[in-house]
C-alpha cells in the first residue's frame, strides 16, 4: 500500500536532510527507513525532553510523530513514491 506524506512531513524531511545524512534525490526504501528512523530517535528524545520538564511544542511533537507514521513501513506491500517525494522535496 502506498504510503503518503502530509505537507509537514516533507517540510520535516527537507529541513532535516543533512542531519539524517541524506541529499536529493533519495534513492531507495533505505532512505525511507533512515528517514524514519531519524523521527522515531527524535520522537523518543522530545518525549523523554518533555517529561523531564522541558518546555517543548507539542505541535511539534506531533508533527515528528505523523512524520514516523507517514514513512513508517508495516507490511510488505508498504512502499513510498520515491519519484513523488523527491518532486516535492525538490520544492522545498
Amino acid at each position: 500500500m502506498k504510503k503518503e506524506q502530509c505537507d509537514r512531513t516533507v517540510q520535516l524531511i527537507a529541513e532535516n536532510l543533512e542531519k539524517m545524512g541524506l541529499t536529493i534525490p533519495l534513492r531507495d526504501m533505505d532512505d525511507i527507513e533512515v528517514i524514519n528512523d531519524f523521527f522515531s530517535d527524535l520522537e523518543v528524545e522530545l518525549a523523554q525532553a518533555k517529561d523531564a520538564g522541558e518546555k517543548i511544542d507539542q505541535k511539534y511533537i506531533e508533527d515528528v510523530s505523523r512524520a514516523f507514521d507517514d514513512t513508517a513501513i508495516y507490511e510488505l506491500d508498504d512502499y513510498v513514491d520515491l519519484d513523488e517525494l523527491n518532486a516535492r522535496l525538490g520544492k522545498e
